[in-house]
């Protein structure tokens, strides 16, 4: 059996991100956690290189990352976005194996590492997706820090032109896909998961869960913004503006 190895791990408070490096907590901004993972993955490789081994692996795809994971814990109140800054420093410094908690629940999630150019199928298998939209419907003021910030008030969920203000229609509509799917000869079965910036991790995690409750194989979560230079040094990462990425 092969085991994982623990890379310390990340917590992420209100509104602080911390590292803990095996032996105490530090403050730390995307920056230095990047520089942070990409030392402690060429370290691993270099003590398993001494012992005729390898500290990566190759995954599905072709692609090479490490055999390190990374445990995020954060607040359930935490805003959507910061997690997707977290998941991309990690998958962008080779890390595709994360373990997320919010305090009480715990998943295991596989980032997508760039594997360059593929060639695709010529016929590429029929695809069932069921993609859910987390939405906030109203917004009301609270405290952030030493902030007074908008937050979702109100969450609804929502599939094509279904609407629904109950986590309870999300295996509803899964269970509608996988139907489909098993009708279909060879269907590949597909999830996304798209939400506001400001969507709290909990809410997120209540539709990652759904998806695992029905087996689904493959989840994606939408259209992730890389974090430009500036923030990546921000010594606390800014509450969203918006739930959504504008033109200004």
């Amino acid at each position: 059996m092969r085991h994982l190895l623990v890379l310390g791990a990340l917590l992420l408070a209100v509104p602080a991100l911390a590292q803990d490096d095996g032996k105490d907590w530090k403050d730390a901004t995307l920056e230095s956690l990047g520089t942070f993972l990409g030392n402690a993955r060429r370290a691993h490789d270099d003590a398993m290189r001494k012992q005729a081994s390898s500290g990566y692996e190759m995954i599905p795809g072709g692609a090479k990352a490490s055999k390190l994971f990374v445990w995020i814990e954060a607040d359930p109140g935490t805003p959507w976005q910061h997690l997707q800054w977290l998941m991309t420093i990690a998958a962008e410094q080779k890390y595709y194996k994360l373990e997320l908690s919010d305090g009480k629940r715990r998943m295991l999630v596989f980032l997508p590492i760039d594997r360059g150019i593929r060639p695709t199928e010529e016929k590429p298998p029929p695809e069932i997706k069921v993609a859910v939209h987390v939405v906030s419907r109203a917004e009301k003021e609270a405290k952030w820090g030493d902030q007074t910030v908008m937050r979702p008030a109100k969450i609804l969920y929502r599939t094509g032109i279904r609407e629904a203000d109950s986590l309870d229609a999300v295996p509803k509509w899964i269970a509608m896909a996988k139907k489909a799917a098993d009708a279909t000869k060879n269907a590949v079965r597909t999830g996304e998961i798209r939400a506001g910036h400001k969507i709290p991790f909990a809410k997120i995690f209540d539709v990652m869960e759904c998806f695992v409750d029905h087996a689904w194989p493959l989840v994606r979560f939408f259209a992730i913004a890389t974090p430009g230079p500036g923030l990546r040094r921000e010594k606390r990462m800014p509450f969203p503006r918006n739930n959504y990425d504008t033109a200004h």
